[in-house]
Formats: C-alpha cells, structure tokens, sequence
C-alpha cells in the first residue's frame, strides 16, 4: 500500500492527485470538522456546558453577560458597569470591548439561562475557524492538502489553544488571526517539519496519561490514598517506560527515513504517517481530556480539580427575570449596594465577579484589572483585599466601612446561589454565628445577614460640605482630613485643623477635596435619580440657594456632570463618592460617563492606525510586484 504513494512528484502522480481533488478535500473538510466535533461532542449534542477556567467565568462570561443585558435594556453596551467595586470602568478591560463584535448581538437571538451555551458553541466555531485558517496557510506552503490538515488540526486543539479557549474566548482570536495575516503576507517559511516535531514533543511532554500517572501534577484527578516510597534519586517508572516507547519510536521513524526506498515499500512515506498519527492521536486525546475529563464535572463544587470545568445544561444557567426580580427584591439592589462572603470550605476561589453579574447584584468586592484606588486604600481586614481582588472570607469587618459603601446586606454564597441550581437538600446558611437570614427563591437558597449600621443613602443633598487637602481617611467609625483653606492665600502659612466626620453624620455633612473652605447648602426638596448605568439623570426642585449632590457611585475622573447645557465640575467626596455642587434654580443634571475611548481624540487615533495599516499593506504589495518584475 505504501508503494503507491511515491515521496517524488512525477507526471502520474500529478494526474492522479487532480484526478481524486475532490476526494481529498472531502477528506480535509471531514478531519477538520471530526476532529473538532470528537473534542467538543458533549457541547454540540447539549449533554454538557463548558464553562472552562475559573477566570472564564470571572472575566470574559461576566461580561459576555452583562453585555447581553445592557444590549437588552439600553440597545448598546455602557462604559460604566455598577455590579463590581462600586462601579467600574467598561473601557478599561483589557480582554475585551463589549459591545464591539457580532458575537454580543448573536447572542441576543437566544434567552438569558442560555448565553452561556450559546457562548460554548462560539468557542466550538472560533477553535474551528483556527484549523480552518491554519490548513489554508500551510497548504499554501507546502501545497499538499491532508498533511496540512493534520498539522492544522493539531494548531488548533494545541495544548495552548485549549487553555487559550478556556480562559478568554477573545484571546484565542489570536490563533484564527495569525495564520490568516502570514497567509496575507505569503511568508515563506518551510514550517511543516517544524510542525510535527513540535507536535512529537508535545505528546512526549504533555501527555494526559503522563499527568495521571504522576500525584503532583494540575490535572490529576484525585490522588491515591496510598503512595508508594520509592527513592528520590530514581527515575519514576511510568516515566521510564513512556521515554523508552517514545525512543523506539523514534529510533523506527528515524530508521525508516534514512532507509533506501524499494518498489514494495517506502520508509520515507511510513515515517510520514506515523508521526501524522501520533500527532493526530495524541492531539485529539489530550484536548478531549482538557474539555470532557471527568476532573472537570465537581459540581456542586466550583472547579474542585483546579482546572475546567463542565456542567450539566440544567445547572448554572443565568437566572431569567423572575428571579432576577426577586433577588432584587431581597437585596434591595436599588437601594443599596451588598458584599459577598462564603465559607472557604465551599469555594476558596474567586466568586464575586460571577455572582455579581449572574444575579445582578451591585456588589463592592470584584476581580478585574485592579482594585480601585479609592476603595484599595480603605481598612479592609487582612487578607481581603489583593492587587486586582476584593473578597470577603468571614463577618469580622468594620460595619461603618460597609455603611460608607451603602452596603446593607452581607450576601452568603452558597452552591444554590452560585450555580443557580436548587439543592437536594435544604440548605442552613450559616457564618460563624452571625444572625442569617435563609431566602429561597424557587428553590434556590442563600443567606443575607444585615449590616447592624444604617448604611448611607445611594444619593442626598446635603446642608454642610467642608473642603479637605486629601483624601479622607476611615477610622473606626469617622473620616478623618485636614481642612483646606477658603483661598489660595492660606494655604500652607499655618497647619489646617484636622476635620473629624462620623459615618453616621456624612449625610447632612459631608467632605469633599477640591472643594474650599466650608459652604451652606439648601438640602429641602424632592430629589429623583434614575441610574442607566454610564447615565445617571438628576431632577431636583429648583431653589434659589446653591445645592450638593452627593451620588454615593465610585468617583471617578472620567465622570461628566451638566447642566443647561453647561459642564459643572464633580468633587470626590467622602473618599468613594461624587459631589457636585448644583446652581440656584437648576431642576435637572446629567452625569456620563465618558472615558478615552469614546472622544474625538480616541477617534482619530483609530482612524490613523487604520490608515497606517492600509499603507502598509500596499508598500507590501508594491515591494512584491517589484521583485516579480525583476529578471531572474
């Protein structure tokens, strides 16, 4: 059989292969689109939903959730997103751009408790669409077609790819792209040896079988009960029999390349199709492991193998709007802001930022590019606060830090509320003795434990604002800063007077920096504010006197406030909060807002790099029709 396949391109072989072309990409279609489908056939037949890595759930489907509902409720995605630290910046993630790719308006064709399927069978085209640029871009090198997709089906299920695609979707748009843009630029590089050494080495290196056999690797399951001593100076025996069987191989694929080929038999073609297969084999293997191993299904236990995950369709679909209601309901979320905590023996990972948006909830803790200044700098209690987290392990914390936050409920995290999947079993929410109240909302169970200070409001016009130097800092139950002078003229001739504020008290007066001397405010009137996110919509009665509007949402310096069609500036306040100081007879403010991205300026750079890209694409092609002008 291997006779028939002669390594030269003579004339009859030629005519053979344009006789069968269209066998051979019948061929091409099918492994590229098998391979894929072996992987992920629990995703495509609906027995399972991959959620990934736990940062998938933290990061990229929080935001492909929230992008979902802002789509739903604003028509566009905001810039400002309120379920995490108190609001924060849309535009400042760094692995996405909501609301910017087709994917956010392909996933309104289906129901919220669906996004996260949904979201699985784009991971299932953008892996596809991988192999697919890749085997276009190495046939074009090569010029032979199932080689190439046997080196494209092993890019694309790559032991990179796959923790590309279970970490953040938007990164493995990187392995669809780069084949596409060397295909673009036609750089001829010979990569096809390349391809399957680097394929060998990762079956040798990066076998699951290998990672089962060892007890301290991340994708074991569970480690045996009984471990067997041996030396530390010896070399593992399931390690010595896969480098001895990966040797013969080897030695035999060496042997058959440098053999002489004969009518019956040729080495070279042999060679071939056993590094093919194994590429292939072990390939396939491994990413099927990484996406269907069953150390993947621990529910109800989040990633309980410290690696993917998978679930059943049934568990862990995002609540629909009953229960959202209802959720909001008990926690008040319009009026209040709340903070995870869980026991660590449930879940000692990150859970805020999945809840947050799961539920929709307005929570203080979050995972993102980095915790905010102004909430990093406040007393957290050791071991709450990290570089880009803040996460609540127990009730041991300042109440008037939580009452600053308008915080008044300390949600507990249970398996109910984190997978919305009702338990078995009732659940007892409990937290070191602290008073819980146990909510069931169809089933699903959670504890809410009531902040014992009347937290602040979520906006008040206040009757007293005194200017500080700094910003203010927390002591048990008061802020603390020095006073900034009425004029410029004080400032530095003598020490200012220290301002001591209770929390309790910030709501008639409060501080603010910027702001000088202390002013008298009219606090008397109606007040209504309307939250959409990036919007906040202001209307006040109008009053002769000055007003101060204190919005207790997360100063930021990006935040616009108008009036009459004039800007008015914002003041931090009260550390975390924004002052705006309102004009007599004023019944109406807008705040946006507004980051970089969104101006003229953030335009103009894109439209440069859009021509600086075009540019360089046609000195490419007008360099290339010069050297094929040349005489050879």
């Amino acid at each position: 059989m291997l006779s028939r396949w002669p390594w030269s391109s003579s004339a009859a072989s030629k005519k053979r292969a344009h006789e069968h072309e269209f066998a051979s990409q019948a061929f091409v279609l099918v492994l590229l689109i098998g391979g894929v489908a072996v992987v992920f056939w629990q995703q495509l037949v609906g027995a399972a939903v991959f959620i990934g890595e736990s940062d998938r759930l933290n990061t990229y489907l929080n935001m492909r959730l929230a992008e979902y509902d802002a789509l739903r409720t604003y028509g566009r995605a905001p810039a400002w997103n309120p379920t995490m630290f108190g609001g924060f910046s849309v535009a400042a993630l760094h692995w996405m751009n909501p609301g910017t790719d087709p994917i956010a308006f392909f996933l309104q064709l289906f129901p919220r408790d669906r996004v996260y399927q949904a979201l699985g069978y784009v991971s299932i085209a953008l892996v596809l669409a991988a192999c697919t640029t890749a085997y276009f871009y190495i046939r074009d090198l090569t010029g032979v077609r199932i080689p190439a997709a046997i080196a494209a089906l092993c890019y694309g299920l790559s032991v990179f790819g796959i923790h590309r695609i279970a970490q953040v979707d938007n990164a493995y748009l990187t392995l669809v792209l780069l084949p596409a843009a060397m295909l673009a630029t036609r750089a001829l590089i010979t990569a096809v040896g390349l391809i399957f050494v680097a394929a060998l080495l990762s079956w040798v290196i990066h076998g699951p079988i290998f990672d089962q056999l060892l007890a301290k690797t991340t994708l074991r399951i569970r480690p045996p009960d009984i471990v067997l001593q041996h030396p530390p100076d010896l070399i593992v025996l399931p390690i010595a029999v896969k480098v001895a069987l990966t040797t013969a191989i080897l030695v035999a694929v060496l042997a058959g390349l440098l053999r002489r080929p004969t009518p019956a038999f040729d080495g070279r073609v042999a060679a071939m199709i056993v590094v093919a297969t194994f590429a292939v084999v072990e390939t396939e293997a491994y990413a099927h492991f990484k996406v269907n191993g069953s150390q993947n299904w621990t529910y109800p236990l989040p990633f309980g193998s410290l690696s993917y995950m998978d679930v059943p369709p049934s568990v862990m679909r995002p609540p629909g709007q009953d229960r959202l209601k209802a959720f909001a309901d008990k926690a008040e979320t319009e009026k209040f802001r709340s903070i995870l905590v869980s026991e660590p023996s449930f879940y000692a990972g990150l859970f805020t930022s999945h809840v947050s948006q799961f539920w929709r909830g307005r929570i203080v803790g979050g995972y993102g590019t980095g915790v905010p200044e102004r909430l990093a700098e406040l007393p957290w209690p050791e071991g709450v606060r990290g570089l880009r987290t803040i996460e609540l392990r127990g009730t041991s914390i300042n109440p008037y830090l939580l009452a600053l936050l308008n915080v008044k409920y300390l949600v507990f995290v249970t398996p109910d509320l984190y997978f919305n999947t009702a338990s078995k079993d009732a659940l007892t929410p409990t937290l070191g003795g602290a008073p819980t109240e146990v909510v069931n909302i169809d089933g699903i169970s959670f504890g809410l434990i009531r902040n014992s200070v009347t937290p602040l409001p979520r906006h008040f016009l206040v009757e007293k604002v005194t200017g500080v130097q700094k910003t203010p800092r927390l002591q048990g139950d008061a802020l603390e800063a020095r006073a900034r002078p009425a004029s410029e003229s004080q400032d530095g001739t003598h020490p200012s007077a220290l301002v001591r504020e209770q929390v309790n008290r910030l709501a008639s007066q409060s501080l603010a920096e910027d702001f000088r001397g202390t002013g008298v405010f009219d606090a008397s009137g109606s007040l209504d504010v309307a939250y959409r996110d990036d919007v906040i919509d202001v209307r006040v009665t109008p009053a002769n006197r000055e007003r101060f509007l204190v919005i207790n949402e997360r100063y930021h310096p990006n935040w616009r406030a108008r009036a009459q069609a004039e800007d008015i500036p914002i003041y931090p306040t009260n550390i975390v909060m924004m002052g705006i100081r309102i004009p007599a007879n004023v019944d109406r403010i807008e705040l946006r807002f507004e980051p970089f991205s969104s101006t003229w300026a953030a335009y103009v750079l894109m439209l440069l790099a859009v021509l600086i890209f075009l540019a360089a694409i046609g000195a490419f092609w007008f360099a290339q029709r010069r050297v094929s002008r040349q005489p050879s």
